[in-house]
This record gives C-alpha cells, structure tokens and sequence, in this order.
C-alpha cells in the first residue's frame, strides 16, 4: 500500500496521469447519398430533407465520406473522367443538384450524458445537418471546419445523421450579382457570394468544375471535462537574434470558473513553464510567454538550416491532463524594408533574421481541379520540384484554398516561404452584408490562428487583384462601391494585430504606398502581365526594362507537353483548335476576339501560324518560346536584385 501511493504521488507531482481526454467516434465510411432538383423525390426541401433509405433503398447510392462526389460518381460509373475530352462540361449536373447523405451509428452510454459535438472537418458547401430527424445546424464555408454542439441530442443505441448539401447555385439564386461582377459567368454563379475556392468556376488555369460533398472527414466528440481547440503560437525574435518569446495561446472551452494548470514545454530543451488560469464562460485563450535564449533559427532555403522546435502544451488540473497538443514551430524574424529608393519610389525587400533574402519562387494553386482529392505524396514531389528549381517562396493565390498543414509542414521543412493571400480573388465582395462580413471575420481569424506556428508563413495578403480591379478594370463605374474596401484595409489588418503581429500583412496584391496605381512599378508588390496579356503582348524582350520592386505574378503562356495534350485529347481531335482543344486552352487565349495569346507568340517570334507548323512542331515551338520568356522575366529581376 505504501508503495502504491508513492507511486500515486509521483505521478501526480509529474503531471503524468492522464484523465479520458475528449474521445471520438470516426463517421467517415460508407454512406448513403441521393440527388433532387425539386421534380426527382419531395418537391419541397423539408420533405426532402425527412426522404428515408429505407423507403426506397434504389435512390440511394452507397459512397465514400470524405470524398467529393464527382469523384465518387466517376467511380460508381456514372461520371466520364473528368480530366479527359470535354467530360467537365458533361459533368456539371453533379453541381445542379441537391444531395442528401444519410449514415447511421451508435455512441457509447457515457457520451449520452456528456459534452459533444459533431465535426465536419469540410463541408463544399451549404449544408443542414439532421441528427435524427433534427435540423440541428447549418454551414456554409468550405474554409472552416463545421462544429455543431450536439449535447442532449444524442440516443442511446442508433443514431441518423443526415447532411443535406448544395454546391453553393441554390443558395445564391435569389442574390445579388450584377452588384459585385459584371461577368457572364458570375452573374449565373454569383462566385463572389460563395465561401469555396473561386477558380471552381472557370479562370486561365481551370475549367469550371464547381466541386460539391463531404470532402473532409466526420467524426462525433465528447469529453465531460474541458476542450482545448486550437493552439496559437507568435514569435517574437530580437534584433540581435539571441533571444525569441515565444507567445502560446491555447483556445479552452469548458465549465465555467474552473481552476486549470497549462503547461507549456519546448522538448528539444529544459524549458517549461506553468501558468494556473481560471475558464471564462465561453471559448477563450490563455496566452503564456517562453523566453528561448541563443535559438537556433529558421532560414529559407539557400540561406540555412530550418530547424523545428516541438512544443507540448498540456491542461490539467489537480495534476491530471485533461488534454494535451503537440505542434512544430520555427524561430525567424520577417519584415519587408520598404524604405526611399535612390531613384524613385520604395524598396520591397523581405528581411529574414535581418538579412535580405531575394525571392524566387512561383504560384501556387490546387494542383487538381478536386481540391480535396491531393494527397500527401503528391504535395511532397511538388516541393521537391520548387526546391530543384532554387525556390524559395511559393505565394498561395487568394482564387483557391489555405495552404493547410500538409503543404505548410512540407514548406516548413523544405525552407520554402510562403506569401499567403486570404480567400479573394478578382472580384468586388458583399462586405456590406452582415451575414457574409461575420462568415469572413470567423473564416480569417480561424485560418490565421489555425497555421500561426508554421514559419514558413512569412506574409498574410488580404487579397488578389481586387484593389487594382477599382482602379483599372472599371469596377468603380458599376453597382456598389467598393463593398468591401474596409475588410482589406480595417478589419483584417485588426485581425493581425490581434492574432498574428508577428507577420507582416499587405492588403492586396498588386498594391502601392502612398495612394497611387496598385499596378505602380515603384512601390510594393506587383503583377507584369503587360507581357503576354497587355501592351507588350508577345514580345517578352520588354521584360528587360521592367524596374519592378516585388513581382509576385506573371509570365509568358506556353502550350503543355505534347505527352501531356494527348492524355486528355481523344484521338480524333488531336489537332489545333479541336473542339476539345479550346476547352482545355487558356481562357486568355479568347478574352481579345482574336487569334489567342499563344498563337500570336508563335507567330511573332517565329513568323509562322499554329496551323502551318502542325500539332507537334506548334507544341515544340510553344514550350521552347515560353522557356525563353521566363527566362527574360527571370533574368531581369535576377540582375535588378536589391537595386
């Protein structure tokens, strides 16, 4: 007896037992799903929403979740492959319908009575959930996970979950478009209303393909004790880069008043800290400071090591950890100097430990046209490609998705930087109404918190190209005015300074100090399409007198590999211009009413036609053409670097 309470003292003094943390049940698996459109079932959506397998088990389908259901459709045989021939367009249907997802599962006794919830890590997009025969909540942001608290709601023995979903057309039917865009295509999807990735619906890269499902995994909650939520790390690194503070803000929910311990560690050190906190009545965050002398600090590659630090938070009480975290950070410094230039205008230049690090990198955007359908292994090979090609800054374009942990531990540990754009792209948005101003409030402040310990993270970006569609593209003479001018330039920048001080925020790309042209050459950031899409149009010799501070976007269009056109080319239309070959092509290409963009590259530099130089000879010439292009872009800056 004597030894076992000893035992039972050390390891309460230790802080080694662990209470039951929050437990889980995984929902992922197979699943029922079937489609309407207001003919093909109940012709209102509360009938719909209470349609039962059991009724009629042919109108349901039997699917994976998580899985996007074009994929899933492709897979049961009822959707062509989407990359191949114009299958895109054959498949837009999936995105018409209203789908209904029907699991059933069981809890153990003690999750009955205890705090739950229920987790859709992704949701693509508008969604009511039904837990047996409820509607218990809503969601429509595939940025965000969906968390609905479910205590009291749960039935000993079987449960029915529902999750009626859209892609995001019913909800906006009724909107405003014409307001925000005046593009064909927005004013049928109304994209600016949406809180998915935008280059769903066609941009230069990208067919239309509006992804719709559940693309993320489910799972089911419950703790009778506390939740900690999400653990946000700040660094603060000196100049003399000997010492950082290191801020960790771990997210509680639980009980009110209750008395906790945090404890913070970093475990390549001794260095731990304790901090006893008292709950508030809602989700808060309990900051506690580390002080990390002589760091050994994170460099891009190129420029040094990038070694990680881990670091456990633990929250107990009386001892016992009622839950726990791991995460990995890196300690850096990141400012941009923009200080007078010598001849006109402002530096852009990023400033890593103090030192001027020159960036080279690219654009990244989903490397598929189903954002959830990218695996681990495929991230990995692409940054293996980024740092083969001597990159080191990948900039995450605001027309997609977050980065995510997969791709920012990657990034992390490869010493790729990252420019970060939040989720805008290349439109006015309804900053005006309170609905969508509350779901991108919630959106910005979850992501920043959420990948606030990757110090590959270097710039947060309130948007692409917005600012310069006011002042070039004649959004200033349609429908509302600057609608949400205020997110970029007042709220976000507050949700910085609350959440992540420790990164420099820029508003939009391209922007300029000062008031002027956001497309200014001089100052901040910019974007030289003048090549390819504007006045020096094929002649990318131009680029050789371009002075430009930071640019982050551009280049010379150029055709794929010939291997790779004939993948999705069927066989009888393997030429130029074929139907399926224009579907497929850079939309670009069209925007002029004339010969596309690529075709008079070719013609200008080799003074042939596409056609009179044939399908593989028009490929050859195309690459080798683009090649040469981004090699003057490249070179220019290259030679202009830090000047």
């Amino acid at each position: 007896m004597k030894l076992f309470t000893l035992l039972f003292f050390i390891l309460i003094s230790s802080g080694m037992i662990h209470a039951q943390p929050v437990q889980s049940i995984d929902l992922s698996g197979t699943w029922k799903v079937t489609w309407n459109e207001g003919g093909h079932g109940p012709q209102s959506l509360d009938g719909y929403l209470r349609s039962n397998p059991e009724n009629d088990p042919q109108r349901f389908l039997e699917v994976p979740v998580p899985m996007e259901l074009h994929i899933a459709l492709q897979n049961a045989g009822l959707v062509d492959d989407i990359n191949y021939g114009i299958n895109t367009l054959k498949a837009r249907w999936v995105a018409e319908k209203y789908w209904l997802y029907v699991t059933k599962f069981s809890v153990p006794a003690d999750a009955v009575n205890q705090s739950s919830w229920l987790v859709f890590d992704q949701l693509d997009l508008n969604a009511m959930i039904i837990l047996n025969g409820e509607i218990i909540g809503e969601h429509h942001s595939a940025f965000v996970p969906c968390r609905i608290e479910v205590t009291g709601k749960l039935k000993s023995g079987e449960n029915i979950l529902k999750v009626a979903i859209e892609s995001g057309l019913y909800g906006v039917a009724d909107k405003n478009g014409g307001d925000y865009l005046q593009n064909m295509g927005a004013l049928l999807n109304k994209r600016h209303w949406l809180r998915k990735p935008q280059y769903q619906f066609l941009w230069d890269w990208n067919p239309q393909l509006i992804n719709v499902g559940i693309t993320g995994p489910v799972r089911l909650e419950w703790t009778k004790d506390i939740r900690l939520n999400q653990v946000v790390v700040q660094c603060d690194l000196n100049n003399d880069l000997n010492k950082a503070i290191l801020t960790i803000k771990p997210f509680i929910e639980g009980p009110e008043m209750t008395r906790l311990k945090i404890r913070i560690s970093v475990l390549e050190t001794d260095i731990s800290k304790e901090q006893d906190i008292q709950l508030n009545s809602r989700l808060s965050s309990y900051p506690i400071k580390i002080e990390v002398t002589e760091p050994r600090l994170w460099w891009p590659a190129g420029q040094g090591d990038q070694p990680l630090y881990n670091l456990s938070v633990e929250i107990m009480k009386d001892g016992v950890v009622l839950a726990e975290k791991e995460l990995r950070t890196g300690i850096r410094s990141i400012e941009i100097d923009q200080s007078p230039h010598p001849e006109t205008g402002n530096y852009f230049t990023l400033l890593i430990n103090n030192r001027k690090v020159f960036m080279k990198g690219g654009n990244w955007v989903p490397p598929d046209m189903i954002y959830s359908n990218i695996s681990h292994n495929r991230l990995d090979k692409l940054t293996n490609l980024a740092i083969e090609a001597n990159f080191n800054m990948l900039r995450i374009w605001g027309g997609a998705i977050w980065a995510g942990h997969d791709l920012l531990d990657l990034c992390d540990e490869k010493g790729i930087l990252v420019w970060h754009d939040l989720l805008f792209a290349c439109s006015k948005y309804p900053g005006d109404n309170k609905e969508f101003y509350d779901m991108v409030v919630n959106e910005v402040t979850w992501g920043v918190r959420e990948f606030s310990a990757h110090p590959s993270v270097a710039v947060w970006c309130g948007n692409n190209e917005n600012e310069v569609g006011t002042w070039s593209w004649g959004w200033d003479r349609f429908g509302k005015m600057m609608p949400d001018y205020g997110l970029y330039h007042l709220v976000f920048p507050v949700i910085m300074k609350e959440e992540d001080p420790s990164r420099p925020y820029w508003p939009s790309s391209p922007f300029s100090l000062d008031h002027i042209n956001p497309a200014s050459p001089v100052t901040g950031d910019q974007h030289p399409w003048d090549v390819s899409l504007g006045a020096a149009g094929p002649d990318f010799s131009a680029y050789r007198s371009y002075v430009d501070r930071f640019p982050n976007e551009g280049g010379v269009l150029g055709a794929s590999s010939p291997a790779t056109i004939r993948q999705f080319l069927p066989k009888n239309e393997q030429y130029i211009r074929s139907f399926t070959w224009d579907h497929h092509d850079n939309e670009v290409n069209f925007w002029n009413n004339g010969p596309g963009i690529n075709y008079q590259i070719t013609e200008f530099w080799l003074g042939k036609k596409a056609e009179d130089l044939g399908f593989d000879n028009y490929i050859l010439g195309s690459g080798l053409l683009q090649a040469e292009g981004l090699n003057e872009y490249i070179s220019n800056y290259r030679r202009r670097m830090f000047s």
